[in-house]
């Protein structure tokens, strides 16, 4: 059975593994040419989908329904694209130094916040603002399959290819 801690470890070394790549980066590089996204916009966010997560979990603790503001409500594709637009422009003059320090600590209150849920509610369901039924254990999922997606076009930048992670699979498929 998949526990609060094993989630944390796998985060953990998620964010450990994007973190040697940035690290290896100048925040000014490019990552997307057809957004202009830079490695300082990936960063933010990937801060921003830590701090939702951490909100949806700070409402399922206090038995409550998170709600985004309408403008971050996304209800199709161009949706996608204004939200991240939005989230760039929040945060596209921070220094390098600020960016890095709100990424760390943002994945570091998720992990906390897990760590409150604790093992035995990880499949406790809640409702999500989108209006889906989740558990902290499929939120951890996402955040964990988020960051590797942006990893893996940050290992582009240098000639990495990102090598797949097995224990995802064991935290996804193992038995409740």
């Amino acid at each position: 059975m998949i526990t609060a801690n094993d989630l944390i470890s796998a985060l953990d070394d998620t964010r450990r593994a994007t973190l040697d790549i940035v690290q290896q980066l100048e925040l000014d590089d490019l990552v997307y040419m057809n957004s202009g996204w830079r490695v300082h916009d990936v960063i933010t966010h990937l801060t921003w989908s830590d701090e939702q997560a951490s909100n949806l979990i700070h409402a399922f603790l206090a038995d409550k329904l998170y709600v985004l503001t309408d403008h971050l409500v996304v209800r199709n594709r161009a949706d996608v694209h204004r939200r991240n637009a939005w989230i760039r422009r929040q945060r596209y003059m921070k220094n390098p130094q600020e960016v890095i320090t709100e990424f760390i600590e943002a994945h570091d209150q998720l992990k906390e916040l897990i760590s409150k849920v604790g093992s035995s509610r990880l499949h406790d369901e809640f409702t999500a603002h989108w209006g889906d039924r989740i558990t902290t254990h499929t939120l951890a999922i996402w955040q964990i399959q988020h960051d590797r997606h942006h990893r893996r076009d940050l290992s582009n930048l240098l000639g990495l290819s990102e090598v797949v992670d097995k224990r995802i699979y064991h935290l996804v498929y193992s038995k409740l």
